[in-house]
C-alpha cells in the first residue's frame, strides 16, 4: 500500500503498488510504465501526474473527490491523454442506496468527483463510470454504463484507434 501524505510529492516507478491513497493536496507522479493497483483514491485537491506513456491497472476501484487532477505532467513534450490508460476491473456493488443528490454514485467503479480535470482513458468493462458536475475529461470513458453530470466537458482523445 502506498499513501501519499498532505501537500507532499512521491514519484512511483512501474510497478505493483496495492491500494494507493493520495491525500488532500499531495501530488503522485508516474514516471511511466504498467502500474498495477488494488484501489486508486485521490482525496480532495489531490493530483495523479503522468511523466510518460502509462497504463494504470486497478483491481477493484478509482475514487476522486472534488477538484482532483489526473494529469499529463505539461513539461513532456508530445504526451497526451490517448498515452495514459486505466483498466478497471471490479464490478459494480450494485444495490447501493441513492446519494443525496439522488444518483446512486457509489455503485460505480470509477467515480471522478466535481470539478476535477482528467487526461486520460478510462475503461471499465464490467462497471460503470460516474463524472460529476463541471469536470473536464479529456481521453475517453469507457464502461458498462457511463454517466456525466451538468456542464461537464468531455473532449475525445482515444486510445483505441
Amino acid at each position: 500500500a502506498v499513501t501519499v501524505v498532505r501537500r507532499s510529492t512521491l514519484t512511483l516507478p512501474a510497478g505493483n503498488y496495492g491500494r494507493v491513497v493520495v491525500e488532500q493536496g499531495a501530488t503522485l507522479v508516474l514516471s511511466g510504465g504498467l502500474y498495477q493497483l488494488q484501489s486508486l483514491e485521490l482525496a480532495q485537491q489531490a493530483s495523479v501526474r503522468f511523466q510518460a506513456a502509462s497504463e494504470v491497472r486497478v483491481a477493484t476501484e478509482l475514487r476522486t473527490a472534488a477538484k482532483a487532477k489526473l494529469i499529463l505532467d505539461q513539461s513532456i513534450a508530445g504526451l497526451r491523454a490517448s498515452d495514459v490508460v486505466f483498466y478497471v476491473a471490479g464490478g459494480n456493488t450494485g444495490g447501493a442506496e441513492a446519494d443525496e443528490d439522488g444518483d446512486d454514485w457509489d455503485a460505480a467503479v470509477v467515480r471522478i468527483g466535481e470539478q476535477n480535470v482528467v487526461q486520460a482513458n478510462i475503461y471499465a468493462a464490467h462497471g460503470g463510470v460516474r463524472v460529476k458536475a463541471k469536470t473536464h475529461v479529456t481521453g475517453a470513458l469507457i464502461g458498462g454504463r457511463v454517466d456525466v453530470g451538468a456542464r461537464a466537458k468531455l473532449t475525445r482523445d482515444s486510445a483505441v484507434r
